[in-house]
């Protein structure tokens, strides 16, 4: 997609707009939800939740389950960037709940990523393995193999931090 491929001009895209114009809560749902990729996508570490939870708001009362995935990931990758870990977690779970609904492995993959940076985070190296093992299973899906070759240096920290060293050092 545009916002994948060139997500600075997505970016500017999103910011030339008249939020004023945007007319429904459709409209505005969708502008949210593209205006927290793009701001992502562009490492701007967004701390507030005010835009995203616009999406979420009305993708949660909504059929476009694929947009609510996505919302409930981005939501969650602003409580990280705010160091809500607990929210963080809350909201990965709830898209983690939907994956069944959705055909997003990229996402699906940077989802677990992100819980097993949590996990990691928390000392809680059982649960980060776990998560780390799905986002490389997701990635492979995707085939993106440098998403991949990330998640093996974090699985293989995982595995050294729970002194598996043997594991550890497969990796």
């Amino acid at each position: 997609s545009y916002i994948e491929e060139s997500p600075d001009s997505a970016l500017n895209v999103l910011q030339g707009m008249d939020k004023g114009e945007l007319s429904g809560m459709e409209e505005k749902a969708k502008y949210a939800l593209l205006m927290s990729i793009a701001l992502d996508k562009n490492w701007v570490d967004v701390t507030d939740e005010t835009l995203i939870n616009e999406a979420v708001d009305y993708y949660s009362n909504s059929d476009d389950i694929e947009s609510l995935f996505k919302a409930y990931f981005y939501q969650g990758r602003i409580y990280v960037n705010a160091h809500d870990y607990p929210q963080a977690v809350l909201s990965y779970i709830k898209a983690e709940e939907l994956l069944g609904s959705v055909n997003d492995n990229y996402t699906a993959g940077m989802l677990y990523r992100e819980l097993g940076n949590i996990y990691l985070h928390q000392y809680d190296y059982e649960k980060s393995i776990k998560a780390y093992e799905k986002a490389y299973s997701y990635y492979s899906l995707a085939e993106l193999e440098l998403h991949k070759a990330h998640v093996i240096m974090h699985l293989g920290l995982a595995y050294w931090n729970n002194e598996d060293f043997e594991k550890a050092e497969e990796y």
